[in-house]
């Protein structure tokens, strides 16, 4: 099973694509953001291209827990993901630069 992970900005998206065992992950080139149609047709087609069996999105909680603008930004994208056919997760962010 392969991942296809995201980390979404506001004008460029981080990508890495997991191995077949979803153990070990690389990064990849990141996309430039140039509209949410283009972007999220970019993320298709590395979906297809990996063989990506789901796509998970890295979710900026701030520290509480609660959602600020980034976060709910994030989600709007993985809807659009998801009305495009993708399977797509989010993964909370938090303390994940602390644990790296």
């Amino acid at each position: 099973m392969h991942y296809l992970g995201l980390d979404v900005g506001d004008a460029r998206i981080g990508v890495a694509v997991s191995d077949e065992t979803g153990t070990l992950a690389s990064g990849r080139p990141t996309l430039q953001r140039t509209g949410p149609r283009k972007d999220v047709k970019a993320v298709a087609e590395l979906a297809r291209r990996h063989d990506v069996d789901e796509v998970v999105v890295g979710l900026p909680r701030r520290l509480d827990g609660s959602l600020g603008p980034q976060a709910r930004k994030v989600l709007e994208f993985v809807d659009q993901l998801r009305a495009a056919g993708m399977q797509a997760v989010t993964w909370d962010e938090r303390f994940s630069t602390a644990a790296a």
